[in-house]
């Protein structure tokens, strides 16, 4: 396929032009991670009732995310499921029957991409009609398939070839009991928490499309139908890995961080959901990224913390980042422990949220005194935050900084 890598949109073109690896310093998979709650339910203390509300909000973002999926390939003439940015360069991994002679090397979009595939593995798993073989694309696709890897751990690696270039014998049991099952599943792989977090994904995947055409999804999906991205060559962008680097400084996947901001986006969506942000915006921000229209606050609030607020922190850090990584280059093969970077602007940005609330809590209480009259909740944010004024008000003194 000659499609060039900045024109790609789906997963179809994807992998009918090049194989994807996951490179060794990525984090694990752990978008289809799901905790035992029950250990946790019934029990009274704080600790248990703040890890179960956690796994549970996972295991909901999780179902909600392959249930979108689903639907999306279920009703394709409708708008495609936008997946936004994946960034990453391609380079050579040799000529091999099987595989494509490039790879995609994802710097962000791991997790979607690693959904993606094992969603096309499944779907074509539970093929009972065998024309999809017919189709002129299939083979690059196919190939594809056989080219995605990981590079993360030798097991992860293994695991994503055996899936799909090893004989499945059928037995019993859910998706994850037969695989697990196969004589070439390693015992080994079972401590490995891609593969688990990939088990249990297809385990969710498989109870999802119950009573769904396997036929009709698979051909969407072949079609490339139904779900697109942005896929960004960082090489063509004359990009570096330091925005790989300040992408991670971000904080991994589901952090409270991650939570408390699709939280806020809601709460804005529900108290706010027409009201234009008013104070000052940046000239090239309103005319380049919202086309000279005044954004809602829900709108400005979802941009802005994943652009320049980002980059007012970014500069505190940056030198604590780099040493990170540098040790963990220097590593054959780092462990979960090491590879975790410590999402050290989340911690900034809450930081300076926490001590502006603080300060429009007393702006707005003029009774209380003292610092102990704050007492930091959820209940007090969403007071604070119900009043335009104060949600223009933090958002004016964060651009400030």
């Amino acid at each position: 396929m000659n499609t060039s890598i900045n024109n790609i949109k789906n997963f179809l073109e994807l992998l009918s032009a090049c194989g994807v690896e996951i490179p060794l310093i990525q984090r694990d998979y752990v978008q289809g991670r799901v905790h035992d709650t029950k250990k946790l339910e019934g029990k009274g203390d704080e600790t248990s009732k703040k890890l179960l509300k956690k796994y549970l909000l996972e295991r909901e973002r999780r179902d909600n995310f392959v249930s979108q999926l689903i639907s999306a390939l279920e009703n394709p003439q409708s708008n495609p499921m936008q997946l936004t940015f994946i960034y990453g360069n391609t380079e050579d991994v040799g000529t091999n029957s099987l595989r494509h002679q490039k790879s995609l090397i994802p710097l962000d979009g791991q997790q979607r991409l690693t959904t993606l595939f094992l969603l096309a593995w499944i779907l074509l798993y539970k093929q009972t009609d065998l024309d999809y073989k017919s189709n002129s694309i299939f083979n690059d696709f196919e190939k594809g398939m056989r080219s995605f890897s990981y590079k993360t751990r030798p097991s992860s690696g293994a695991f994503c070839f055996s899936i799909m270039n090893e004989d499945i014998q059928q037995s019993s049991g859910s998706i994850s009991q037969i695989i697990k099952g196969q004589s070439w599943f390693g015992d080994d792989w079972k401590k490995d928490p891609s593969v688990s977090a990939m088990l249990q994904m297809l385990d969710q995947m498989e109870t999802m499309l119950i009573g769904k055409n396997i036929k009709v999804l698979f051909n969407n999906f072949l079609d490339g139908n139904g779900i697109e991205f942005e896929l960004l060559d960082m090489e063509a962008y004359k990009l570096t890995d330091d925005l790989y680097i300040k992408m991670n400084a971000r904080g991994k996947q589901l952090t409270e961080f991650e939570n408390w901001k699709s939280e806020f986006i809601g709460f804005l969506e529900e108290k706010h959901s027409t009201e234009i942000y008013g104070r000052s915006i940046t000239p090239n921000i309103l005319n380049k990224v919202f086309q000279g229209r005044r954004p809602t606050l829900k709108e400005y609030f979802a941009y802005s913390i994943e652009h320049q607020w980002t980059d007012l922190f970014w500069v505190y850090c940056k030198n604590e980042i780099y040493q990170h990584f540098k040790v963990l280059k220097s590593k054959s093969n780092p462990s979960k422990r090491e590879k975790d970077c410590y999402p050290v602007i989340d911690d900034y940005f809450m930081s300076v949220f926490e001590k502006l609330t603080q300060i429009l809590f007393f702006v707005n209480n003029p009774s209380k005194k003292t610092a102990t009259d704050y007492k930091p909740s959820k209940e007090i944010r969403d007071a604070i935050y119900e009043q335009k004024a104060n949600v223009e008000e933090l958002f004016a003194f964060i651009d400030l900084l």
